[in-house]
């Protein structure tokens, strides 16, 4: 994938995320989505083959982000009640640095 074609795909997630953050998932049709992201709708079926797999996609882009902000500075050498320390602080320090992203999980 060029890096043009990675930032569309990066742009209509973002877009995807905020839309059904905002509006949930049946309140976000994927014309919607388009024209947020600022492309074609069309253009989204040729990165995504339907709303599922673009709502798949866009929680497995939080999933990832979320994950390798907790494997930052992991403590495995530490005691259990370290390693939850670290676990739910992160977790609250992911959502508080990204209220949308909370927001869509919620949805």
């Amino acid at each position: 994938m060029t890096d043009r074609n990675r930032d569309k795909r990066t742009t209509i997630l973002k877009a995807a995320k905020e839309s059904i953050a905002e509006n949930g998932f049946h309140g976000s049709p994927m014309a919607m989505i388009a024209a947020r992201a600022g492309v074609g709708a069309g253009t989204i079926y040729r990165y995504f083959a339907d709303k599922e797999v673009l709502i798949n996609e866009t929680f497995k882009d939080i999933e990832v982000r979320l994950h390798r902000m907790l494997a930052e500075d992991y403590p495995a050498d530490q005691s259990v009640r370290k390693r939850l320390y670290h676990y739910y602080t992160g977790m609250i320090r992911f959502f508080i640095e990204n209220p949308m992203e909370f927001k869509f999980l919620g949805q």
